[in-house]
């Protein structure tokens, strides 16, 4: 829960709810982040197993879990928190790579660098990745003309993915 983490160093003032955010968040990245696919596993299981295609297993679920989660801490991060810009980097960077994953009917399969292997529509991880990507480019850390056609065309998909109960 590192957003509430943050949330409550904001509500608090108590500036080590942040330092004991960034402690856990950095110990646990140090762990599952993988720096060369800037993407984080699931947990440890899911270190050496490969996809179909010979890729590493990613999943979209919890990676949107993971970029929503740094939306909602950087939301509640102060401007001059000194642990700030290797969170927005670590945004950044995942944004990025994950922007690049997305496919051609706008959604993020379950698995990010095999969507063959589940080629099925997932909303969950495409609805985290629009919320977060939108939420990089209000706040200024996205660049706009990069991530609005991305944005656009994973919510159109989420849009699309609705039936008509809802």
């Amino acid at each position: 829960a590192p957003p509430v983490i943050a949330m409550l160093g904001r509500v608090t003032g108590e500036a080590n709810y942040f330092k004991r955010l960034g402690d856990l968040w950095w110990k646990t990245s140090d762990y599952l982040y993988d720096p060369a696919e800037k993407l984080y596993f699931r947990d440890s299981r899911y270190f050496s197993p490969r996809e179909a295609n010979g890729k590493k297993v990613f999943w979209s679920r919890g990676n949107g879990w993971v970029l929503a989660g740094l939306a909602r801490v950087l939301q509640n991060l102060p401007a001059d928190d000194s642990g700030r810009p290797r969170f927005e980097e670590q945004f950044r960077e995942m944004a990025t790579r994950i922007a690049g994953l997305q496919t051609s009917d706008g959604t993020w399969h379950a698995s990010l660098l095999d969507p063959a292997s589940y080629p099925q529509r997932e909303t969950s991880g495409t609805g985290f990745f629009v919320y977060a990507m939108a939420w990089g480019v209000n706040a200024g850390l996205l660049e706009r003309k990069t991530f609005e056609p991305v944005i656009r065309c994973g919510y159109a998909a989420l849009c699309a993915s609705v039936d008509p109960n809802g």
